[in-house]
């Protein structure tokens, strides 16, 4: 059984391969570039839009190097911070400015420094003594109580120590 193919015209059998029908095809033909060739004006306008964006791209760069070689030249003419050349009294007057904002700068470190050496002084005077005026019974009746928690304490460990001995003197 043969059909023909719409498209390309060409012939194919149908071939039982085994199970069941499957359809042979020709090999494809490579075709030739007669037929994907681009018109000759086409072509022509295609190099010419390259031409011209390449020129453009190095008319812009050339125009990048001189902008950078006139900013340069400008940043290298440059001296100084006084460009205004103000008038030597507002220079004096700005100077004398500054050295009062520095004295009292000085002024107010030496009276901060002055403030925390007060400070400092007043607890190196602390002593650590009861400030609330305990009683000398309620103090004493404190000590009492602190000292027999550690009694108990010390006899809960020597407890624990002697039942730890025993424990592992059996291994």
């Amino acid at each position: 059984m043969a059909t023909q193919a719409p498209e390309s015209g060409a012939v194919t059998e149908r071939k039982s391969l085994g199970g069941g029908e499957a359809t042979y095809r020709p090999p494809k033909v490579e075709k030739g570039k007669d037929e994907k060739e681009i018109a000759p004006e086409v072509e022509e306008r295609r190099r010419t839009l390259i031409e011209q964006r390449k020129k453009e791209k190095e008319e812009a760069a050339a125009k990048l190097a001189e902008e950078n070689r006139l900013y340069k030249q400008r940043l290298s003419q440059q001296t100084g911070r006084d460009s205004k050349r103000a008038d030597p009294t507002i220079l004096a007057a700005a100077s004398e400015a500054q050295k009062a904002r520095e004295s009292m700068r000085k002024q107010s470190s030496k009276k901060f420094e002055k403030e925390y050496q007060r400070k400092r002084s007043s607890f190196d005077n602390i002593t650590g003594k009861d400030e609330k005026k305990i009683s000398p019974q309620t103090l004493q009746a404190q000590q009492a109580v602190v000292s027999q928690k550690k009694q108990e304490k010390e006899e809960q460990q020597r407890k624990l120590a002697e039942e730890n001995k025993k424990f592992f003197e059996k291994f």
